[in-house]
């Protein structure tokens, strides 16, 4: 329930969603036509929510946001398609999986999710370096960015720098 994010693979061959109502994440076919396919996969996002009140928030903040259960966000592949990551706004962490290109199954990475830079920092959307080896991804609740390293051959995030996206007098 409630589709909030679509991307396609790099080859073009799957189309992935993000639901944000359902906090599940889903995988379909693109057939040669364009149209699409029932669902190869599907997971459900589970957990403790995410603290209520952004720990990292500037003095101030009043950011509360959905944190009272899983709450997909985003949902892309790495720019050579082998894995996959989405961001869950509710639950505070960031899902890795690895894709199989061929059957459209994500198989959840060792470990299968990394927890936010901070807590209810409410991770959202995020784009791939050029190299392909890391991402930026912006924290909604807590107004940071921060930069994740990607290690081409398991197809982990490691957390980096996380910085501020406010003006500087703010």
């Amino acid at each position: 329930a409630g589709p909030v994010y679509l991307s396609l693979a790099p080859n073009g061959r799957h189309l992935l969603v993000a639901n944000y109502v359902s906090g599940s994440i889903a995988v379909l076919p693109v057939k040669a036509d364009g149209s699409l396919g029932d669902a190869t996969d599907k997971h459900q996002d589970q957990g403790e929510p995410g603290a209520a009140k952004p720990e990292a928030a500037v003095e101030g903040s009043f950011a509360i946001s959905d944190h009272n259960g899983p709450h997909a966000h985003m949902i892309a592949a790495d720019p050579r398609g082998k894995y996959v990551f989405s961001t869950d706004l509710g639950l505070d962490r960031i899902y890795q999986y690895r894709l199989d290109n061929g059957s459209g199954k994500l198989t959840p990475n060792d470990p299968p999710f990394i927890a936010a830079s901070s807590p209810g920092a409410g991770p959202r959307h995020f784009v791939f370096t050029p190299q392909g080896d890391g991402l930026w991804l912006i924290n909604e609740e807590a107004s940071t960015l921060t930069f994740y390293h990607l290690d081409k051959q398991s197809g982990l995030l490691r957390e980096g720098k996380t910085v501020s996206a406010l003006p500087k007098e703010y």
